[in-house]
């Protein structure tokens, strides 16, 4: 199975990409509070506090101050939105989708994106691409890069759309310029999109697996979890650097111990093929279920197949239908294949 490269969702926790402040809208004019200084993100052009980074982010101080704060301005779709992020960051996903939803619907472009997001990957609402790219579209509609470029990659790939190369391209062209403008500025967000644009060669910007390791690396080093799964994805790959499995693992590790579902899988990758690290199907299992729990596609088919040939874990066909089960309402034909072979061998 493929390495996974993460686009880095341009959600306020980590497939897909805010800038310009909002257009059309009304400015929330609410004075700055606690939930700002302690939960700005770094995607929100409109937040009024310096961005608090995840690896910097105390999820009980910015909770209590969040709450505090839209409770005592209960219409401010900006403290919503951070009230969100919080819940995100936290692993709290239906309390995230609650709060995305209410500044969303006033307006909020940042809060737009991230709930297309929550869509896109059924984490606290039902998995439902049309609704994702509706989301990106109120949100890329008001100038937000982000969901310029999440709307090019569904455009792309045909994900709760028609594809469409010349709609992607168009989207892309919008998203580049701003994430161009921030990268060289230091902002590890913008950096690893636009590695993730080198690398994948959208068409805006020349495929350049070189130009791609360097944005990676930049952000990496600076502690965002996308890149450093990205990066970690170049050395596994032998693009732009040489082959290292080594350093795959060690940038795979470091995604994965700040909760980044992709670098997670990876890392189980690692540990199940013995690449860079001693061969440790127990470990493979453990990160695979950390990725599995977060609605990573990839990593719920793979602790399927552990459980049913009992690699790493007792076998167990029960846990292993369940995760087939998760992975096949998400529409993985082979997922769907081997939970029909379980029920039909359950029959016997």
């Amino acid at each position: 199975m493929k390495t996974l490269l993460r686009a880095g969702v341009f959600c306020a926790a980590s497939l897909i990409f805010s800038a310009l402040p909002g257009l059309g809208r009304a400015a929330d004019n609410t004075p700055r509070t606690d939930c700002d200084t302690l939960a700005a993100s770094p995607q929100d052009p409109d937040r009024k506090a310096d961005a608090v980074t995840p690896e910097k982010f105390d999820f009980k101080k910015a909770a209590d101050a969040c709450r505090a704060a839209t409770a005592q301005y209960p219409d401010s779709p900006r403290l919503r939105f951070n009230l969100g992020r919080v819940y995100d960051l936290g692993k709290h996903f239906e309390e995230a989708a609650a709060e995305y939803t209410k500044a969303a619907e006033a307006g909020y472009p940042a809060a737009q994106n991230n709930l297309g997001l929550l869509y896109a990957l059924g984490r606290g609402v039902a998995h439902d691409d049309a609704q994702a790219v509706a989301w990106y579209h109120k949100a890329a509609d008001q100038g937000n890069a982000y969901a310029q470029y999440n709307l090019g990659t569904v455009y792309a790939i045909g994900r709760g759309v028609e594809k469409d190369p010349a709609q992607a391209l168009d989207w892309y062209r919008k998203a580049q310029a701003w994430y161009r403008s921030q990268a060289e500025k230091g902002n590890p967000d913008a950096q690893n999109a636009l590695g993730l644009m080198y690398s994948t060669g959208n068409g805006v910007v020349p495929q350049d697996d070189a130009q791609a390791v360097a944005w990676y690396r930049k952000a990496a080093e600076q502690g965002n979890a996308d890149a450093q799964n990205n990066l970690g994805a170049m050395y596994a790959e032998a693009r732009g650097v040489g082959k290292d499995s080594a350093q795959a693992v060690a940038w795979y590790r470091k995604a994965a111990t700040q909760g980044n579902a992709y670098g997670q899988y990876n890392l189980g990758r690692m540990y199940a093929n013995g690449a860079g690290i001693t061969k440790d199907d127990a470990q493979a299992a453990a990160w695979y279920r950390k990725a599995a729990e977060q609605g990573l596609l990839a990593a719920q088919v793979s602790l399927g197949t552990i459980y049913e040939n009992g690699r790493g874990v007792p076998k167990d066909n029960a846990q292993a239908a369940v995760w087939f089960g998760k992975a096949a309402q998400q529409g993985h034909p082979i997922a769907k294949e081997r939970l029909r072979a379980l029920e039909e061998e359950k029959r016997q």
